[in-house]
């Protein structure tokens, strides 16, 4: 009954974010007890974050291969509340990096070196479509006439397509 009312309590906290203790380390993830409250959850591997954790049984540990990230009982951490199951009396925490902003976070990428897929190469193409509008944005403001990108895109993409046809 105890566990079914603290989950009844987190599924009115979902989302917020508390500090905790790791109070045991598996190998698919981590029990955080949360400091104030009391309630217990599970931050699985997967929400660790995007590389691969080995578990050390003996050490009682999930290190990881890239960063050398190590988790094991009694580290502190920041969880969000992510999940709650009534009918299983879960709580699913979410991983959440304390004193870490978006740039030192790409800094911190950029320095290990890219990742296929990576978040921070997806910034970097968003940041560099931003300037190339903001540049043709300048152009017209300065009696210029140039193109916007995405326009001037779509209009090579549809006489290229057009050209294929007459072609057939």
């Amino acid at each position: 009954m105890e566990a079914w009312l603290k989950c009844r309590y987190m599924r009115e906290h979902l989302g917020e974010e508390f500090a905790g203790t790791v109070t045991a380390v598996t190998g698919f993830g981590l029990f955080v007890t949360l400091d104030a409250l009391y309630v217990e959850g599970l931050v699985h591997i997967t929400e660790l974050g995007g590389e691969y954790y080995r578990f050390d049984e003996a050490r009682q540990e999930l290190r990881g291969e890239r960063s050398g990230i190590r988790y094991v009982i009694g580290a502190r951490v920041r969880v969000q509340v992510s999940r709650v199951d009534l009918d299983g009396r879960r709580i699913d925490f979410r991983m959440v990096r304390e004193g870490e902003d978006d740039a030192s976070r790409l800094r911190a990428r950029r320095e290990r070196g890219p990742v296929s897929g990576d978040a921070a190469e997806e910034l970097s193409r968003v940041k560099a479509a931003d300037r190339a509008a903001k540049a043709a944005t300048k152009g017209k403001s300065r009696g210029a006439k140039s193109a916007h990108p995405v326009k001037a895109a779509k209009s090579t993409a549809r006489k290229a397509a057009s050209r294929g046809s007459k072609r057939r």
